[in-house]
């Protein structure tokens, strides 16, 4: 003999968001042309302007997303030139 079926279909799980690794660039202001990329074998993460070509690199955990680098890279800009932008 079979078992019987369940009455109830198990809910589905929901996916999480992904997560964006294109943004907008703080020095030329061009929209979705800075693309961040982590390399995990090495432990760097670096994020690029396609327009002006303004590169920032820095080491990553296995914790690190696209965002952490791009948010790393505005922390320094705003510290070098010294206050908010």
């Amino acid at each position: 003999m079979g078992k019987r079926k369940k009455a109830t279909k198990p809910a589905a799980k929901a996916k999480a968001p992904k997560l964006d690794t294109c943004f907008d660039c703080i020095l030329c202001e061009h929209e979705q042309c800075v693309d961040a990329v982590l390399l995990r074998g090495p432990k760097v993460g670096s994020v690029e302007c396609r327009v002006c070509h303004v590169r920032h690199e820095m080491t990553i955990t296995a914790l690190d997303e696209p965002i952490d680098v791009y948010s790393n890279w505005v922390d320094e800009m705003v510290k070098v030139n010294g206050g908010e932008e």
